[in-house]
Protein backbone atom coordinates (compact mmCIF):
# COMPACT_ATOMS: atom_id res chain seq x y z
CA UNK A 1 0.00 0.00 0.00
CA UNK A 2 2.67 2.27 0.98
CA UNK A 3 4.51 1.37 -2.27
CA UNK A 4 1.20 1.99 -4.51
CA UNK A 5 0.58 5.31 -2.79
CA UNK A 6 4.48 6.36 -3.13
CA UNK A 7 3.94 5.87 -6.82
CA UNK A 8 0.72 7.67 -7.54
CA UNK A 9 2.38 10.73 -5.27
CA UNK A 10 5.46 10.30 -7.82
CA UNK A 11 2.84 10.16 -10.99
CA UNK A 12 0.58 13.11 -9.55
CA UNK A 13 4.01 15.16 -8.91
CA UNK A 14 4.90 14.62 -12.85
CA UNK A 15 1.45 15.46 -13.69
CA UNK A 16 1.24 18.86 -11.97
CA UNK A 17 4.93 19.47 -12.71
CA UNK A 18 3.89 18.72 -16.78
CA UNK A 19 1.54 20.84 -16.49
CA UNK A 20 3.03 23.74 -14.90
CA UNK A 21 5.75 23.23 -17.50
CA UNK A 22 2.27 23.25 -20.27
CA UNK A 23 1.03 26.17 -17.97
CA UNK A 24 4.15 28.21 -18.55
CA UNK A 25 5.27 27.57 -21.93
CA UNK A 26 1.63 28.54 -22.72
CA UNK A 27 2.00 31.61 -20.75
CA UNK A 28 5.29 32.65 -21.75
CA UNK A 29 5.65 31.48 -24.98
CA UNK A 30 2.36 30.59 -27.27
CA UNK A 31 0.01 33.19 -25.44
CA UNK A 32 2.30 35.89 -26.37
CA UNK A 33 2.92 34.56 -30.18
CA UNK A 34 -1.12 34.63 -30.33
CA UNK A 35 -1.27 37.91 -29.37
CA UNK A 36 1.50 39.47 -31.69
CA UNK A 37 -0.31 37.42 -34.65
CA UNK A 38 -3.87 38.64 -33.43
CA UNK A 39 -1.78 42.71 -33.54
CA UNK A 40 -0.30 42.00 -37.02
CA UNK A 41 -3.50 40.50 -38.23
CA UNK A 42 -5.53 43.21 -37.25
CA UNK A 43 -2.86 45.70 -38.65
CA UNK A 44 -3.03 44.05 -42.03
CA UNK A 45 -7.13 44.20 -41.94
CA UNK A 46 -6.98 48.18 -40.88
CA UNK A 47 -4.35 48.26 -43.86
CA UNK A 48 -6.85 46.00 -46.53
CA UNK A 49 -9.76 48.82 -44.95
CA UNK A 50 -7.53 51.76 -45.67
CA UNK A 51 -6.85 50.42 -48.74
CA UNK A 52 -10.43 49.76 -49.68
CA UNK A 53 -11.06 53.10 -48.72
CA UNK A 54 -8.57 54.84 -51.05
CA UNK A 55 -9.64 52.80 -53.95
CA UNK A 56 -13.37 54.15 -53.35
CA UNK A 57 -11.94 57.58 -53.20
CA UNK A 58 -9.93 57.33 -55.91
CA UNK A 59 -13.28 55.82 -58.01
CA UNK A 60 -14.90 58.55 -56.76
CA UNK A 61 -12.64 61.00 -58.22
CA UNK A 62 -11.93 59.50 -61.78
CA UNK A 63 -16.01 59.48 -61.52
CA UNK A 64 -15.74 62.94 -60.99
CA UNK A 65 -13.23 63.42 -63.36
CA UNK A 66 -15.12 62.06 -66.37
CA UNK A 67 -17.79 63.67 -65.32
CA UNK A 68 -15.83 67.49 -65.24
CA UNK A 69 -13.82 66.89 -68.42
CA UNK A 70 -16.50 67.83 -70.83
CA UNK A 71 -17.20 71.01 -68.92
CA UNK A 72 -13.66 71.87 -68.87
CA UNK A 73 -13.27 71.47 -72.39
CA UNK A 74 -16.17 73.37 -73.12
CA UNK A 75 -14.68 75.89 -70.54
CA UNK A 76 -11.84 75.99 -72.38
CA UNK A 77 -12.99 75.83 -75.85
CA UNK A 78 -15.00 78.93 -74.60
CA UNK A 79 -11.81 81.30 -73.82
CA UNK A 80 -12.62 81.15 -70.32
CA UNK A 81 -9.69 79.60 -69.20
CA UNK A 82 -6.80 81.82 -70.72
CA UNK A 83 -5.79 85.55 -70.34
CA UNK A 84 -7.85 88.56 -71.52
CA UNK A 85 -6.55 89.85 -74.66
CA UNK A 86 -7.42 93.08 -75.12
CA UNK A 87 -7.05 93.43 -78.81
CA UNK A 88 -8.38 90.63 -79.51
CA UNK A 89 -11.43 91.10 -77.51
CA UNK A 90 -11.88 94.74 -79.49
CA UNK A 91 -11.81 92.86 -82.67
CA UNK A 92 -14.54 90.09 -81.03
CA UNK A 93 -16.67 93.30 -80.23
CA UNK A 94 -16.39 94.91 -83.89
CA UNK A 95 -17.13 91.58 -85.29
CA UNK A 96 -20.23 91.56 -82.53
CA UNK A 97 -21.48 94.88 -83.64
CA UNK A 98 -21.81 94.04 -87.25
CA UNK A 99 -23.55 90.57 -86.69
CA UNK A 100 -26.06 92.65 -84.66
CA UNK A 101 -26.59 95.17 -87.47
CA UNK A 102 -25.84 98.19 -84.71
CA UNK A 103 -24.45 101.39 -86.47
CA UNK A 104 -21.08 101.84 -83.84
CA UNK A 105 -20.42 102.38 -80.55
CA UNK A 106 -17.79 103.14 -77.88
CA UNK A 107 -16.21 100.79 -75.70
CA UNK A 108 -13.75 101.18 -72.88
CA UNK A 109 -11.81 97.65 -70.90
CA UNK A 110 -11.00 98.56 -67.67
CA UNK A 111 -8.14 97.22 -65.60
CA UNK A 112 -8.19 93.74 -64.59
CA UNK A 113 -8.88 93.11 -61.29
CA UNK A 114 -8.34 89.86 -59.21
CA UNK A 115 -11.26 87.75 -57.38
CA UNK A 116 -10.88 86.09 -54.03
CA UNK A 117 -12.17 82.12 -54.93
CA UNK A 118 -10.94 80.17 -52.43
CA UNK A 119 -11.70 76.98 -54.60
CA UNK A 120 -9.68 78.47 -57.24
CA UNK A 121 -6.36 78.90 -55.19
CA UNK A 122 -6.62 75.61 -53.93
CA UNK A 123 -6.40 74.46 -57.85
CA UNK A 124 -3.73 77.42 -57.80
CA UNK A 125 -5.74 79.26 -60.15
CA UNK A 126 -6.67 83.34 -60.64
CA UNK A 127 -10.00 84.44 -61.38
CA UNK A 128 -9.45 87.56 -62.85
CA UNK A 129 -12.21 90.31 -63.98
CA UNK A 130 -11.83 93.43 -66.25
CA UNK A 131 -15.35 95.57 -66.36
CA UNK A 132 -16.28 96.48 -69.99
CA UNK A 133 -18.23 100.12 -70.45
CA UNK A 134 -20.53 99.98 -73.73
CA UNK A 135 -21.50 103.51 -74.53
CA UNK A 136 -23.33 105.80 -77.55
CA UNK A 137 -24.76 102.45 -79.10
CA UNK A 138 -26.47 103.91 -82.16
CA UNK A 139 -29.21 101.55 -84.18
CA UNK A 140 -32.72 101.23 -85.60
CA UNK A 141 -34.97 98.81 -83.83
CA UNK A 142 -34.19 97.69 -80.23
CA UNK A 143 -34.02 93.97 -80.97
CA UNK A 144 -30.31 94.78 -82.48
CA UNK A 145 -29.09 95.93 -78.96
CA UNK A 146 -30.55 92.69 -77.53
CA UNK A 147 -29.06 90.36 -80.08
CA UNK A 148 -25.92 92.46 -79.15
CA UNK A 149 -26.21 91.46 -75.41
CA UNK A 150 -27.16 87.95 -76.32
CA UNK A 151 -24.20 87.03 -78.67
CA UNK A 152 -21.80 89.09 -75.94
CA UNK A 153 -23.61 86.27 -73.85
CA UNK A 154 -22.71 83.78 -75.67
CA UNK A 155 -19.96 83.77 -78.43
CA UNK A 156 -17.64 86.55 -76.41
CA UNK A 157 -14.60 84.68 -74.04
CA UNK A 158 -16.63 83.24 -71.29
CA UNK A 159 -17.72 84.57 -68.60
CA UNK A 160 -19.56 87.55 -69.07
CA UNK A 161 -21.53 89.00 -66.32
CA UNK A 162 -24.03 92.10 -67.20
CA UNK A 163 -24.17 94.77 -64.80
CA UNK A 164 -26.43 96.53 -66.11
CA UNK A 165 -27.30 98.60 -69.71
CA UNK A 166 -30.31 101.13 -70.58
CA UNK A 167 -32.20 102.18 -73.81
CA UNK A 168 -33.15 105.55 -74.86
CA UNK A 169 -35.38 106.56 -77.91
CA UNK A 170 -33.59 109.21 -79.30
CA UNK A 171 -36.06 110.12 -82.38
CA UNK A 172 -39.26 108.75 -84.01
CA UNK A 173 -39.43 106.18 -86.54
CA UNK A 174 -41.23 108.93 -88.89
CA UNK A 175 -41.25 109.81 -92.46
CA UNK A 176 -37.83 111.65 -92.08
CA UNK A 177 -36.44 108.86 -90.48
CA UNK A 178 -37.64 106.43 -93.13
CA UNK A 179 -36.19 108.56 -95.70
CA UNK A 180 -33.17 108.06 -94.13
CA UNK A 181 -33.65 104.84 -94.35
CA UNK A 182 -34.22 104.56 -98.06
CA UNK A 183 -31.39 106.78 -98.91
CA UNK A 184 -29.01 103.94 -96.98
CA UNK A 185 -28.65 106.02 -94.07
CA UNK A 186 -28.82 104.90 -90.43
CA UNK A 187 -30.71 107.75 -88.45
CA UNK A 188 -30.29 107.77 -84.77
CA UNK A 189 -33.81 106.36 -83.33
CA UNK A 190 -32.07 104.10 -80.17
CA UNK A 191 -29.48 104.61 -78.64
CA UNK A 192 -28.30 102.30 -75.56
CA UNK A 193 -25.03 101.72 -72.84
CA UNK A 194 -24.18 99.17 -71.24
CA UNK A 195 -21.85 97.61 -68.43
CA UNK A 196 -20.59 93.98 -68.07
CA UNK A 197 -17.89 92.35 -66.12
CA UNK A 198 -15.78 90.09 -68.52
CA UNK A 199 -14.33 86.91 -66.27
CA UNK A 200 -12.02 84.48 -66.97
CA UNK A 201 -9.34 82.24 -65.04
CA UNK A 202 -5.53 81.91 -65.32
CA UNK A 203 -2.97 79.62 -63.35
CA UNK A 204 -1.84 81.66 -60.50
CA UNK A 205 1.40 83.91 -60.67
CA UNK A 206 4.04 84.07 -58.29
CA UNK A 207 3.20 87.47 -58.36
CA UNK A 208 -0.08 87.92 -57.17
CA UNK A 209 -0.40 91.56 -57.78
CA UNK A 210 0.58 91.11 -61.28
CA UNK A 211 -3.09 89.48 -63.01
CA UNK A 212 -2.42 87.88 -66.64
CA UNK A 213 -3.45 90.34 -69.11
CA UNK A 214 -2.54 91.74 -72.77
Amino acid sequence: MKLIGLKRLIILAALLGLNVFVAGLYFLWVDPMVGDAHTKLDGINGEISSLHSKIGSVKRDLAEFKRSLPKYQAFKKSGFMGGQDRFQASRDLDMLRKQAGLAGFSFNINDVEQLDNPEAKTAKMQIISSRIDISNVSFLLDNNFYGFLDMMAHDFPEEMMFNSFTLERKAPLDRAALSKIRNGETPELLTASATMQWITIVPQSSDDNSPVRR
